[in-house]
């Protein structure tokens, strides 16, 4: 990915959508969106003349078995790659905590396990239903050192220990490993 894709995927996120995502339940194939789907996606999404996305939260609503989890998952991944950038993080929300961690964060390491250009850059392997069992990657301290004076200023903390130690936990709630 270069910076003239990812100012092209800001502007339009359903080229994100069909230029990066796979559907890992059609063998690899980009997703096919619904027209609906397309409008909720580019209405919530594309971001303002000032650079900002429209609204501050956003719902979706749609019956049973019509793929909520892969738009969720969907959204989450355009927000980290094509906005937020290298040192996002994205936290899934959903209508329970089973959904939120395990649906739709098992929804995102399936997308980019099947998605060329995010499965090279993504240190994740797959998402992980059970973190403090079943890890997903590792992070060095070096690293760790770099995101949290990174994430500084957005974190609630007075020392790079204390931001190291917020950043530190929310690898291991994600399965992620710290190592040496």
């Amino acid at each position: 990915m270069n910076a003239t894709q990812v100012r092209h995927w800001r502007r339009d996120p359903i080229a994100f959508v069909s230029d990066v995502l796979r559907d890992p339940d059609s063998d690899g194939r980009p997703f096919e969106l619904y027209a609906e789907e397309e409008a909720f996606l580019r209405e919530a999404l594309t971001l303002t003349p000032g650079g900002s996305l429209p609204y501050s939260e956003l719902l979706y609503s749609a019956p049973k078995k019509s793929g909520k989890t892969a738009i969720g998952a969907i959204s989450m991944l355009y927000v980290i790659v094509a906005l937020c950038g290298r040192y996002a993080e994205g936290y899934c929300l959903a209508n329970d905590e089973e959904q939120a961690q395990g649906r739709v964060f098992q929804a995102c390491g399936k997308i980019i396990e099947c998605s060329p250009l995010l499965k090279d850059s993504a240190k994740i392997a797959k998402g992980s239903g059970v973190p403090n069992k079943e890890k997903v990657g590792t992070v060095t301290r070096a690293q760790l050192r770099t995101i949290a004076e990174r994430k500084l200023p957005d974190l609630n903390s007075n020392s790079i220990e204390a931001a190291e130690r917020i950043v530190m936990g929310t690898a291991r709630s994600m399965g992620v490993d710290i190592v040496d």
